[in-house]
């Protein structure tokens, strides 16, 4: 049913769906957000979640590990957001 849900939503354009803090979910909502990834692939449809230290959580699925930004960088970042407002 979620998988129907999901590529009845993305028939007309392109779905972005976040989890973030998935390491949070119960196991049945984990198995039914990694099944649907991995029939979504011909769909224009993305599933991106976020996650912290529990890579087996969804092995299998495409990942990107993101580290966290320097000091100097983070610095940076809140500085042009404090110039620009």
């Amino acid at each position: 049913a979620v998988l129907s849900l999901i590529a009845t939503a993305a028939e007309h354009r392109p779905l972005l769906a976040i989890v973030d803090d998935a390491q949070w979910l119960d196991q049945v909502s984990v198995q039914t957000l990694a099944f649907v990834a991995r029939r979504l692939l011909a769909e224009p449809v993305a599933l991106v979640f976020g996650v912290r230290d529990h890579p087996e959580l969804l092995a299998g699925l495409p990942e990107l590990v993101v580290d966290g930004l320097s000091d100097a960088d983070a610095r940076e970042l809140l500085d042009s957001v404090m110039l620009a407002g």
